[in-house]
Order: C-alpha cells, then sequence, then structure tokens
C-alpha cells in the first residue's frame, strides 16, 4: 500500500478511491491496487462518467451530514 496512503489514514484524513466497474483493463499493479484499497470502506465503483460525478457528490452529502450531528462525546 502506498506510504501517503498509510500516512493519511494514520493523521485521520478521509480518503474516497473510486474504481470503473469495468476491470477488464486493469493488469498486474493496477489490479493489486485496486484490490487492496477495496478491502476499505473508502472505496466506491462507477459505471460511467455521469455516475462518477453523481457518486463522489452523494457520498460527500453524506460525510457534510455525518459532521453536522452532534457527537455522543461529552
Amino acid at each position: 500500500m502506498s506510504i501517503h496512503l498509510l500516512e493519511a489514514r494514520r493523521r485521520g484524513k478521509r480518503i474516497s478511491f473510486w474504481l470503473a466497474q469495468d476491470v477488464s483493463g486493469r493488469q498486474g499493479n493496477a489490479m493489486d491496487f485496486a484490490q487492496e484499497i477495496q478491502t476499505f470502506p473508502t472505496t466506491g465503483q462507477f459505471s460511467d462518467a455521469d455516475d462518477l460525478v453523481r457518486r463522489p457528490l452523494q457520498r460527500l452529502a453524506e460525510i457534510a451530514a455525518d459532521d453536522e450531528k452532534p457527537s455522543a462525546d461529552f
């Protein structure tokens, strides 16, 4: 896994990867990387360019709504 990805996770940064659903063009290191990051719940898939616009925007809205919720920590 990329040292930069590990460092970002260590610092609590939110990370999101979006992978094309069509994996026919993925080979070698790209396939290995895609399989590795899909173990995290920060991975989404898209089917076409319009979906790649819609899905990350939807995810950002979910994150923003989550940030607005009151914390259970007192």
